[in-house]
């Protein structure tokens, strides 16, 4: 029987190297659940991964991304190049409390609120895990990539409240002029 050859060269993954991995969705450029890809965000081996059901959306070294940024409440971008990640750690915790829109959650889930907050909470907590993680082995924007800084929270919110309202104004103006 024979032996596998031992290799020579040097690991690329110095010993202690940290390893990191949670549930994670990651937005599409609408920010709405329909645009979502949930799956697996993972730090190996050096290596950042996002995987999903349906295969892997991105894989290189750690040390190739850069400007990591806190987005919103619970997110965080992440670039690789001129590419843009935006990724929620956890997010799949919170989508048995989603109902078909926020008035209609409250109403039938009141009584889940604290389980809501606790999910919320896990978010935060996992975003400062992958914060840990991350901060030091990134590096900083290379020369010659415009790096978009994240919208504030307030202004994500506004965003929200503002196309909740064009909605309901188009609905309302719809079931007028049909009645």
């Amino acid at each position: 029987m024979s032996t596998p050859a031992e290799s020579t060269e040097p690991s690329a993954t110095p010993a202690g190297a940290p390893h990191h991995e949670s549930a994670a969705s990651l937005l599409g450029t609408v920010p709405i659940t329909l645009f979502m890809k949930d799956g697996t965000l993972a730090l190996r081996d050096g290596r950042l991964s996002f995987v999903t059901r349906r295969g892997t959306v991105f894989d290189h070294p750690v040390h190739e991304f850069h400007s990591l940024a806190a987005s919103g409440v619970v997110g965080f971008h992440l670039w690789h190049a001129d590419r843009c990640y935006k990724l929620v750690p956890d997010y799949t915790a919170v989508h048995e409390f989603q109902a078909s829109s926020d008035v209609v959650n409250l109403a039938v889930n009141a009584g889940r609120i604290g389980k809501a907050f606790d999910a919320d909470r896990k978010m935060k907590d996992s975003r400062g895990q992958w914060f840990d993680v991350l901060e030091p082995l990134i590096a900083t924007a290379p020369p010659g990539v415009k790096v978009r800084r994240p919208w504030p929270t307030w202004a994500i919110w506004l965003t929200v409240v503002g196309v909740t309202l064009a909605i309901v104004a188009v609905i309302t103006a719809i079931v007028f002029l049909t009645s």
